[in-house]
């Protein structure tokens, strides 16, 4: 995960590719991500050039996709207290509890609507 964005590039690429070339102008690139800073269940949407805030994954994303723009849409899974890198990288990484998986499967009503608005519809 923490370095996604060199597979999303490439298929961004093959997929621009199979359009034939004109993908890019006509599609929108969407990262769906966890959010550790959001509240458990939390939908934030925001542009890919955002700070990642320490996420490697979105990092790695930036990095790799250069001019290209995308949309990113974070679902919080909360945080830890401490805020010591392996606790952060332990409590990411974990299997989620039941009560918190239902509140990230919660919130997919709510993703779905972020990306209908953005197609318009």
């Amino acid at each position: 995960m923490n370095v996604s964005g060199v597979a999303l590039a490439a298929a961004w690429r093959a997929f621009v590719r199979e359009q034939g070339g004109g993908g890019e102008a006509e599609a929108r690139l969407v990262v769906l991500h966890d959010e550790l800073e959001g509240a458990l269940g939390a939908v934030r949407v925001r542009p890919g050039s955002a700070s990642a805030k320490g996420h490697n994954g979105l990092r790695s994303i930036g990095e790799q996709m250069g001019k290209v723009a995308y949309t990113r849409i974070g679902v919080g899974i909360g945080r830890p207290v401490s805020r010591e890198p392996e606790v952060v990288a332990r409590w990411c990484l974990r299997k989620m509890t039941a009560v918190e998986r239902a509140a990230v499967e919660g919130c997919v009503g709510r993703v779905e609507e972020e990306l209908r608005r953005m197609v318009g519809g």
